[in-house]
């Protein structure tokens, strides 16, 4: 019950830090696009 149970927390924390991860990514994408246009104005 004990592993099932860490198992599932482990599993969720993974999931989440790749969603953050993957969050991340795209904000910075975005962030160096918006920068760009900024730029060449």
């Amino acid at each position: 019950m004990y592993a099932l149970f860490y198992f599932n927390v482990s599993h969720t924390i993974f999931v989440w830090s790749k969603a953050i991860i993957l969050n991340l990514t795209c904000i910075v994408r975005q962030s160096a696009a918006a920068w760009r246009l900024y730029c060449n104005i």
